[in-house]
């Protein structure tokens, strides 16, 4: 995940997900044990690496360029109103091809 903060959650609808260890941001503890939860009931997610933040002015901070050279948005962003919405479509590792 982003970095975890000790905060209320703020849900599934609030959340970005993101692949390519390019992007983050900040997360509360509690929307990171909700989305394991929900990933461990997910086979959209089995082979797949994801980092996970909010977005927007959650946490007064949105995503930004990276210091990888890849631009910002990556193209592999990922927003939903659920879980299952969030994890559909997320590619997979490179090892498990």
């Amino acid at each position: 995940p982003g970095g975890l903060e000790d905060s209320p959650p703020l849900g599934p609808a609030a959340m970005e997900l993101n692949q390519g260890d390019a992007v983050g941001g900040l997360v509360s503890r509690s929307d990171v044990a909700a989305a394991a939860v929900a990933a461990a009931d997910s086979t959209d997610v089995d082979g797949t690496t994801f980092e996970l933040y909010a977005f927007g002015a959650a946490f007064a901070q949105q995503p930004g360029p990276t210091d990888f050279g890849l631009p910002s948005p990556t193209g592999y962003e990922r927003r939903g109103a659920g879980w299952p919405e969030l994890f559909r479509g997320l590619k997979k590792d490179f090892s498990k091809l």
